[in-house]
């Protein structure tokens, strides 16, 4: 099953990307109420084979997820791989600039169903697909809006706003 949304930033794409990596900023901004999210690394400097542990709710039962950052091509791209019992997710962030200062996030997300009762979620998933669109475009829409205004303060990618 493939979930795709686009955002239109009115911030420059080094500032987006940094932010997306920013864990502190990116989980008070994306995550939903409940949902909890540790980073897991030991890394100093973000980049590739950052990890979070992910626990959170999707159709009614408690999920639980490992993410790593694959990749991060700075400031176009990063890639994502997760994995949770009988599941496994890849995110594509792909960022592009059509003008000076603002910014296009396209999010491509697959998931894989690896046993039968993964492939029952995903089949459910796909008959709400436009509910869980809206809210990934919500939670979506609420992170860029963060952005934003941290540009527009000018205070960058990690600072609380």
């Amino acid at each position: 099953m493939r979930l795709t949304t686009k955002n239109t930033i009115d911030a420059p794409a080094e500032m987006v990307f940094d932010s997306i990596l920013n864990f502190a900023g990116a989980r008070r901004d994306a995550v939903p109420e409940g949902a909890r999210v540790a980073r897991t690394d030991r890394l100093e400097q973000p980049g590739p084979g950052m990890t979070w542990e992910l626990v959170f709710d999707l159709l009614g039962q408690r999920r639980e997820m490992h993410l790593r950052l694959l990749s991060c091509d700075r400031p176009g791209r990063m890639e994502f791989k997760g994995t949770s019992p009988g599941l496994d997710i890849e995110c594509t962030a792909q960022l592009s600039s059509p003008e000076a200062g603002r910014t296009v996030l396209a999010l491509v997300i697959d998931i894989k169903p690896q046993n039968l009762s993964a492939r029952i979620l995903v089949q459910s998933l796909k008959l709400a697909k436009y509910q869980v669109s809206r809210r990934i475009e919500d939670k979506l829409g609420g992170f860029c809006r963060g952005i934003e205004a941290r540009a527009k303060q000018g205070t960058g990618a990690n600072q609380s706003a």
